[in-house]
């Protein structure tokens, strides 16, 4: 169906009113099939990820074969490509398209404004105290705008401007590893949290995820603006790091407008 067919069902929709409430056994159904339809989803992402991989330890083969060669054009090419597909959403972008039905594209601000992306206050803030025991489980019912840190590039530029008092919680997968440096010392995978065995009191300790707004930094959980939302690696050498960690952001909203998308 074509962006302009979607645009006059809507439309359509608002014409002739809200359908009436499903029976029992059709929503059901219907709740079926979204649990269905997101395990295939999410198969999905996992395999192309797998094969993003592949493709990016290949890719850096090459880059150190053309810097061996001296070749080092193509070296910085392969490097921009590799950091392009670091980046790149992958079947998000198909399932959830960066633009509205008349094809205009979203900023982050409108991304942020979807239903699923909401979370209201006072859940934001429990939300940001249970961070650091948050569960995989519970971290897969979270709404959110989603990103992702690759620790070889090392910075995410969200897109996400915060007015002053906006507020986010930035919610990183609990569980997702990578490895910073190559030596014997750094081998051992951390979480978003960093390197909580060397420094277990840190605020934001080496190697964990962390939030920039401007030239103030900040812990993942709740942010308050003002500032451009970016997110970052805490490593200052990245050429040697591998692994990403998937982030969620949400909207703060005043009680009444939060989704329960939002909510754990």
């Amino acid at each position: 169906m074509t962006r302009a067919c979607i645009v006059l069902v809507m439309i359509a929709g608002l014409i002739h009113g809200a359908e009436p409430a499903l029976s029992a056994t059709a929503t059901k159904a219907t709740d079926a099939y979204a649990a269905a339809a997101a395990k295939i989803v999410l198969k999905a992402q996992q395999d192309i990820l797998k094969e993003k991989e592949r493709l990016i330890a290949t890719l850096n083969k090459e880059k150190e074969a053309e810097t061996r060669k001296g070749n080092l054009e193509a070296a910085l090419a392969i490097k921009a490509k590799i950091e392009e597909l670091a980046a790149s959403r992958d079947l998000t972008t198909i399932l959830e398209p960066e633009t509205d039905l008349l094809g205009n594209p979203l900023t982050a601000v409108d991304s942020l404004d979807k239903p699923r992306n909401l979370i209201a206050d006072a859940a934001a803030e429990e939300l940001a105290e249970h961070l650091p025991k948050l569960t995989a489980a519970e971290w897969d019912k979270l709404g959110g705008m989603a990103a992702t840190v690759d620790s070889r590039t090392g910075t995410v530029d969200t897109g996400v401007l915060l007015k002053d008092k906006d507020q986010v919680v930035v919610v990183p997968h609990p569980a997702d590893p990578w490895t910073l440096g190559s030596g014997p010392m750094d081998s051992k995978p951390m979480t978003w949290q960093g390197d909580v065995h060397k420094d277990p009191g840190g605020r934001l300790r080496w190697g964990c995820l962390y939030v920039t707004l401007g030239e103030d930094s900040h812990p993942c959980g709740l942010i308050e603006g003002p500032g451009k939302l970016v997110l970052k690696c805490n490593d200052s050498g990245v050429h040697d790091n591998q692994g990403r960690i998937r982030v969620k952001i949400l909207k703060v909203v005043d009680g009444g407008q939060g989704s329960a998308a939002g909510g754990r």
